[in-house]
């Protein structure tokens, strides 16, 4: 009798706790749509859930990526003038020089150049240089600051997240053979990781899964119920969208240990470079929760943050380094930006 009295009010308990739960979801979930009415549902992208070259009405039609199998997009190197997603610089009638394999580069890439004095450089929009001038990009400042002797070969492209810049890695490392590679990424990249698709571009990219700590290529998953209750309810989604931060690091350091991993068996150097933007610079970010500073210490592995330096140049220099409602770099900047690079170069490769 004493054992049924007790399960009896066991199962009252579990219920209580059940309807509680609900009754408190239901009252976030409520609270969370007359709050914040405009907040942006976030779901993650899954490999072929779109077709190449989608748009939503929202989203500023471009005319710059070209499909690459491997990749996920380069460069177009047909259209005269290229569009990029912030309309007010597109006016600027920049030429950027695009060689056949879609990187902003004079000359293509081929075997007979592997014997040249040269560094690879990986990265997003930042170090590609959009709305900037060939000679104005972080790379060609790189080749003046060292006097021409180094030719400083930009592999980076608008949109990439890191394991975009792994397989770029992957695909022309051969080619290129350099001594030493550069990773120049800011903390978006990070969360581009995570996903299998980018809205802006309108273009499919490969992403990554870790399965029995090992980093596969994703192929044919699909949304799982779970997730389609995180996606539809606004007070979940705020968690899962936390979640993604966090795996998104994880997949991230994941794609470093592997990148250390080959540079190390080609008997090269690596250099990672994690890049603030102006916001994190003029708001006080908590800049220090996603690095990488443990990780990526020792041998030929070399990791700077730019913050701290950056941060000494003060908020006048600082708004000059950055494009007004655009974040990326001005020629200033981007000279900047080379200068500190340079300093930490000298000291590994001299």
């Amino acid at each position: 009798m004493w054992k049924e009295n007790e399960s009896y009010r066991l199962i009252k308990v579990l219920l209580f706790n059940i309807v509680l739960f609900i009754f408190l979801l239901i009252l976030g979930e409520i609270a969370i749509r007359i709050f914040k009415p405009k907040y942006e549902i976030y779901a993650r992208t899954y490999p072929g859930q779109y077709k190449d070259r989608f748009f939503n009405d929202g989203t500023t039609i471009v005319n710059w990526p070209k499909k690459d199998n491997d990749l996920g997009w380069v460069c177009n190197n047909i259209s005269k003038h290229l569009k990029f997603s912030n309309k007010r610089y597109n006016n600027l009638q920049i030429k950027y020089n695009i060689n056949s394999q879609g990187f902003r580069c004079r000359y293509d890439f081929s075997w007979s150049d592997s014997n040249e004095s040269k560094i690879i450089m990986l990265g997003d929009s930042f170090l590609f240089g959009v709305y900037l001038k060939d000679d104005e990009t972080i790379a060609a400042n790189l080749f003046k600051e060292f006097k021409n002797r180094i030719n400083f070969v930009n592999l980076g492209i608008p949109g990439f997240g890191i394991d975009q810049m792994y397989l770029t890695y992957i695909k022309f490392n051969e080619v290129l053979k350099s001594k030493l590679i550069i990773l120049f990424y800011i903390d978006d990249d990070i969360y581009r990781t995570w996903e299998a698709f980018r809205l802006t571009e309108g273009m499919n990219k490969p992403s990554f899964i870790i399965i029995d700590n090992k980093l596969v290529l994703r192929k044919y998953e699909k949304t799982s119920f779970l997730e389609l209750i995180f996606q539809k309810s606004y007070f979940l989604n705020v968690f899962y969208k936390k979640y993604s931060h966090l795996q998104s690091k994880n997949l991230t350091e994941k794609i470093f240990e592997k990148l250390i991993d080959k540079t190390l068996k080609n008997n090269q150097k690596l250099l990672i470079i994690r890049f603030p933007t102006d916001y994190q610079l003029l708001n006080n970010d908590p800049f220090r929760n996603l690095s990488f500073n443990k990780l990526l210490k020792g041998g030929n592995i070399y990791y700077y943050e730019m913050f701290n330096d950056l941060k000494k140049l003060g908020k006048d220099k600082i708004k000059k380094m950055y494009l007004k409602n655009d974040g990326h770099l001005t020629p200033y900047g981007a000279k900047i930006v080379a200068h500190y690079i340079h300093n930490v170069l000298s000291k590994i490769l001299f």
